[in-house]
């Protein structure tokens, strides 16, 4: 498995991330952990390629790994930036499945996009199941829904 290139090498989708570092690893029989896929996963999204973010995330499974709760806050906090909070939400569910239970990012990031979709009511909501949960956020939401 590796992230797919175009003919210009450069990664598919018309990215720019350089692959060179993953091909050399899987050279030299160094097979990739979570954290090599949490940073390819990271750029992906920083490059606002989902599509291609969202690949690699359900390949981890075909190297006998486990995604991890920065794995999915990664692809969550992609989602909702793109005004995906449907497919946030799923990705939510699925963390669950796997067992592991979202935290303040998870939610930080659930809400910012409710926020952004102007969805204050269902943001609100949230909310208060952080605090049910008794999680605390740390990045300031408009007083509107504070």
């Amino acid at each position: 498995m590796s992230p797919q290139r175009n003919d210009s090498g450069s990664v598919e989708g018309g990215g720019c991330l350089d692959c060179n570092l993953w091909d050399k690893m899987v050279g030299l029989g160094l097979k990739p952990n979570i954290v090599t896929f949490n940073a390819l996963i990271n750029g992906f999204c920083k490059k606002k390629m989902i599509k291609e973010a969202r690949k690699l995330f359900d390949d981890i499974a075909e190297q006998d790994l486990v995604p991890n709760a920065i794995t999915f806050n990664t692809m969550i906090d992609a989602f909702c930036k793109a005004g995906m909070m449907e497919e946030g939400f799923a990705l939510c569910n699925s963390m669950l499945d796997e067992g592991i239970f979202p935290n303040v990012s998870t939610y930080n990031c659930l809400i910012a996009g409710l926020c952004r979709n102007q969805n204050v009511r269902a943001a609100k909501k949230l909310l208060n199941e952080m605090e049910n949960y008794e999680l605390k956020f740390f990045q300031m939401f408009p007083p509107i829904i504070a």
